[in-house]
């Protein structure tokens, strides 16, 4: 929260974020907690710096960062599909498949 924006766009071309935040059987909601005070972790420069956001576990994060542009689900945290992750996003295996869920939340925003 107290870097500059000048400092971030200077030192880096884009962000990621990876949550891999599992369900239970005791505990079916997961929703990420920002670090106090005030979500000082969470991405607060995504006019400024590509962001991109990647969730594991959980269909539903995009309802916790609705602001992002670039959101991936792999509905799965397993080996193969980290590495089926790393094919895609080095453009060595195209994204396709459909969403069984609305990963939107029923939000407005976040499909904005």
């Amino acid at each position: 929260m107290m870097t500059s924006i000048e400092s971030l766009t200077d030192k880096y071309d884009l962000a990621i974020y990876c949550a891999n935040i599992v369900t239970m059987s005791n505990q079916t909601v997961v929703r990420i907690n920002w670090a106090p005070p005030m979500g000082a972790d969470m991405p607060w420069f995504l006019q400024e710096l590509p962001t991109l956001f990647i969730s594991t576990a959980s269909p539903y994060h995009l309802q916790d960062v609705p602001q992002v542009k670039t959101f991936i689900n792999t509905y799965s945290s397993s080996e193969y599909v980290y590495e089926a992750l790393v094919e895609k996003l080095l453009g060595r295996s195209p994204f396709k498949g459909v969403n069984p869920v609305d990963p939107f939340c029923n939000y407005w925003e976040s499909k904005l």
